[in-house]
């Protein structure tokens, strides 16, 4: 017997968990949808890109940043967000990113990471293979 999808009545689940940062109530979601996730890991990649190589360093910092820009309700101007390196500096100075992580679903947050990894390496081996094949 088939089971109608529409009676199941599925939503996509937004729930959040919270936490006290300087006196703010900073929610971090605990899913994100799909679109969202594969967008979050193309800006990572493509920003922490250089010179035909991923840029390990560059790789987690924008990783970091992004999981905070999409997971969380804290809101960020274009001019905060010109100098990035600046403001992971000043989130992971100030002690942000330990209850950050702490919130994080740990199944997102791993799936996401394996991704990226996949991603990069296959990214990787490919271009090895063209690089290869040119010269």
């Amino acid at each position: 017997m088939k089971v109608s999808y529409a009676n199941m009545k599925l939503k996509v689940n937004t729930s959040v968990k919270t936490f006290d940062f300087g006196g703010q109530k900073v929610e971090v979601l605990q899913y994100l949808p799909a679109q969202d996730k594969y967008d979050l890991l193309m800006v990572t990649l493509q920003k922490s890109m250089e010179n035909g190589a991923y840029n390990e360093f560059k790789l987690n910092l924008y990783f970091e940043l992004n999981l905070v820009y999409m997971y969380t309700n804290i809101s960020f101007t274009e001019k905060q967000r010109e100098d990035e390196f600046k403001l992971y500096d000043t989130l992971k100075s100030n002690g942000f990113y330990e209850p950050f992580f702490q919130a994080i679903n740990e199944d997102e947050y791993n799936e996401l990471f394996a991704q990226l990894n996949a991603i990069k390496e296959a990214s990787s081996a490919h271009r090895m293979s063209a690089g290869a094949l040119i010269s």
